[in-house]
């Protein structure tokens, strides 16, 4: 099993677009769809959680001890997904653009 927490490479994203044997828009999208779904998705809920408890941590009474470390844990996800999902946007564009052999 991979490790959740590595950053997605685009000869990867490439791979598993091209393991489906079809040009089709419909299942390459089909494909891109389920690449992007278990990583970025979990990645970005986790940020918006870290953002969340960050910016609750900051109106109790800790504040900035425990909301600093939250905030920064939630943008670093946060970044984590949108890479992710440019990673499989470029994968799919290189994809997309050779033509057929």
């Amino acid at each position: 099993m991979p490790n959740p927490l590595s950053p997605l490479q685009t000869e990867a994203v490439v791979a598993a677009l091209r393991s489906t044997g079809s040009r089709d828009p419909d299942v390459l999208r089909e494909r891109k769809r389920s690449c992007s779904a278990p990583r970025a998705t979990r990645w970005l809920g986790l940020g918006l959680l870290a953002l969340g408890a960050a910016a609750l941590a900051d109106w109790l009474p800790p504040g900035p001890i425990g909301g600093a470390p939250a905030a920064l844990a939630g943008g670093w996800l946060w970044l984590r997904a949108t890479r992710a999902r440019s990673t499989i946007e470029r994968g799919f564009a290189e994809v997309v653009k050779t033509p057929l052999l």
